[in-house]
């Protein structure tokens, strides 16, 4: 099925379908979507993420001349958003929009956007935005292409009414609030490239040696599969042990104890404490006494102490 933007400027995404499939590896290994055989209750992928994070901003300090600012400050408020979707995504879009007497700043997802063009050196040379809006309890697309030419920079953007899967209908930007003061078609002259900042991780594309940015863990990713298939695994097998035991001749069992004949590795055939087989209404009723007796005796202990 074609993307959206596809179906509304009639462009397709030049990304490879490797680097496609890996972007969307690379954003289930952050946000812990779940894959069949994987436990993915680590999010290996969130903590090098945050780490790095942590680092890069640990003595960051910004300067510049009083008439930036205000600029300046909306830059400070998205930095750590926009440097972790850089390196979950491999690259991350800027965009600037007019506000006051500065700029705010949008980052957009690598998923978000779709390169439509670069240039020999890898620089974007055209590039389709989406961004999903809520009026009245429906769902709305604000699609924006910009295009990078010799006269400067066009935009151009569309606002399609959502329809399921489907892009559904064209709107009138004036139908939302948001989107009134948008023009179908601006060109910006003496504006050079796609007018959005670009924040990329320097790692060296593994995926298909193309010019697009890698996630900062994607050299990794096949290491963290096999980790929640392990932690997968490993899991399955505590679950399994209560209904199958290998026990030896002194405890009691010749070899492997079904859970029908009694055995599990909890209980007194596998050599289990009994002290720790204690029924869970015991230890509620032993805390809500407020503790254990030594932590009683600890406690008159220390009260006869500073009397």
């Amino acid at each position: 099925m074609k993307s959206y933007l596809e179906q509304a400027f009639g462009r397709g995404d030049v990304t490879s379908a490797r680097m496609q499939a890996a972007i969307r590896e690379w954003l289930n290994l952050y946000y812990g979507t779940q894959s069949p055989g994987e436990d993915a209750a680590d999010r290996l992928a969130v903590l090098v993420v945050s780490k790095l994070c942590r680092t890069v901003f640990a003595e960051y300090e910004s300067r510049t001349a009083e008439a930036l600012a205000p600029s300046l400050q909306a830059l400070d408020a998205v930095r750590v958003q926009a440097m972790q979707y850089a390196l979950v995504g491999g690259e991350c879009l800027l965009k600037p929009v007019l506000h006051g007497r500065g700029f705010d700043f949008v980052p957009i997802r690598r998923d978000c956007y779709a390169p439509l063009g670069r240039d020999a050196h890898g620089a974007l040379t055209g590039v389709g935005t989406m961004e999903v809006l809520r009026h009245d309890g429906r769902g709305y697309l604000l699609l924006e292409r910009r295009t990078a030419g010799a006269d400067g920079l066009t935009i151009e953007t569309r606002l399609f009414e959502l329809a399921g899967e489907a892009l559904g209908r064209e709107v009138p930007l004036a139908t939302l609030p948001a989107t009134a003061q948008l023009q179908p078609s601006l060109l910006l002259p003496g504006v050079r490239g796609v007018g959005l900042a670009a924040l990329r991780t320097p790692l060296l594309n593994c995926v298909d040696g193309g010019p697009d940015a890698v996630a900062i863990y994607a050299p990794a990713a096949g290491l963290m599969h096999s980790a929640a298939r392990l932690e997968y695994q490993m899991r399955q097998e505590f679950e399994n042990g209560a209904s199958r035991v290998f026990a030896s001749e002194d405890r009691g069992g010749d070899g492997v104890q079904p859970a029908a004949a009694g055995g599990t590795v909890f209980g007194p055939q596998a050599g289990y404490p009994a002290k720790l087989r204690k029924p869970d209404r015991f230890q509620a009723r032993h805390f809500e006494r407020g503790g254990s007796h030594r932590a009683h005796r600890n406690g008159n202990h220390l009260q006869r102490g500073r009397l």
